[in-house]
């Protein structure tokens, strides 16, 4: 799911807190999901070298930010975050 189909989603969300320490698969989920976004990170440090995707796998370092309000964001930014 990513920003533009969100709300689209009509099923109901349970919050389990801490689930990835107590339940296998959630876990399981986290770590795959981990994996993807680090190899996303990559590929878009290749594409977009001036944002250091490399650097911050997803979260936004202050050199980040500074290429953010210089270059503008790309596709890949989640504007829905208001970071940018």
């Amino acid at each position: 799911m990513n920003d533009a189909n969100a709300a689209a989603f009509a099923g109901e969300v349970v919050v389990l807190p801490k689930a990835d320490q107590r339940c296998a698969s959630v876990s399981a989920a986290s770590v795959l999901a981990k994996v993807r976004r680090d190899a996303l990170m990559a590929e878009l440090s290749t594409a977009h070298p001036e944002y250091g995707w490399e650097d911050n796998k997803g979260y936004g370092s202050a050199a980040h930010r500074a290429a953010i309000a210089s270059l503008g964001p790309t596709e890949h930014h989640r504007v829905s975050w208001n970071l940018v």
